[in-house]
């Protein structure tokens, strides 16, 4: 796929022509196009070294799984053919560009903690795209009526999320901590399962532990399992949690080309861990996999 004409043809269609637009919609094309590599996230660090050194050809894209380093390079190259100013920043872990337009200095930063590039996918809100400087007397720039403009569905996911939150919060003198949580699971289900295109699999495990934030619910309430084949390209996340005493797992996966968040069975779990390798530290900062089988 020839990424870099596509995006040409799709701000010449739309007659963008101001510079702000365009940095901001590349963007947002981008978060939208590509997926943090889970890959990455799973390799011990030799393989971790050679992802970094991997860039993106933007003219014959072949894998649309990225890292910051591919990113960057990748971004940098689009904002150049739109002469837009930029300058790289980067050190041995993470790497992000600024954007430079009147003398005004932003910072892009999509794959930062995943927010970005897993949030444009579900129509959260822009928190990696901002003004760094300005002048003592001048109005820092707001993309809100840019947004309005090009990023409809981030404003219309928020207030559906808004209204969710005030229903769910009377919920919770009613049912029990344990009752809560599971009612709260159902719900993200529903949420995450809304049909959407090139959802991957990091995309999702982010969106879904922001939602667990956003219903009032503390990550730790769950048991957070992470399985997976780097070879077979399986990534598969269990949420695992219990009314009165007894568990009940949810599992976010591919199924039928699509990741789904879903209700399994305790059977399905032990499958997962005789088969793949697994993580049980949450926060992925780590890699201190072990492989099954294990009883639960």
């Amino acid at each position: 796929m020839n990424i870099l004409e596509m995006l040409k043809n799709e701000i010449k269609s739309l007659k963008i022509n101001d510079k702000y637009k365009i940095a901001r919609y590349l963007y947002i094309r981008t978060g939208e196009i590509f997926n943090y590599d889970p890959i990455y996230v799973f390799s011990p660090e030799e393989i971790k070294d050679l992802i970094k050194k991997k860039r993106i050809n933007s003219r014959m894209v072949t894998s649309f799984d990225i890292v910051c380093f591919a990113w960057t390079h990748l971004y940098a190259e689009l904002l150049k053919n739109f002469n837009i100013d930029y300058q790289i920043i980067m050190n041995d872990k993470h790497s992000a560009i600024i954007v430079i337009i009147d003398n005004k200095l932003f910072l892009a930063d999509l794959t930062n903690r995943n927010i970005d590039i897993s949030g444009i996918k579900f129509g959260r809100k822009i928190q990696n795209f901002y003004q760094l400087s300005k002048n003592p007397n001048e109005k820092k720039f707001s993309f809100e009526q840019i947004d309005n403009e090009i990023y409809i569905k981030g404003i219309q996911l928020e207030k559906v999320i808004s209204k969710l939150k005030y229903k769910t919060n009377a919920l919770k003198d009613k049912m029990s901590i344990d009752e809560y949580n599971y009612f709260i699971l159902n719900l993200i289900q529903k949420i995450v399962n809304i049909p959407r295109e090139n959802i991957g699999f990091m995309s999702g495990i982010v969106f879904i532990s922001e939602l667990i934030k956003e219903f009032g619910i503390n990550n730790s309430a769950f048991h957070n399992i992470h399985f997976f084949d780097i070879e077979k390209k399986i990534f598969i996340d269990v949420y695992e949690t219990s009314i009165n005493d007894s568990s009940h797992y949810f599992a976010y996966q591919m199924q039928n080309k699509n990741y789904k968040l879903q209700e399994i069975s305790k059977e399905e779990v032990m499958d997962f861990y005789n088969q793949y390798l697994f993580n049980e530290n949450s926060t992925l900062t780590d890699n201190s996999f072990v492989k099954g089988p294990k009883k639960i």
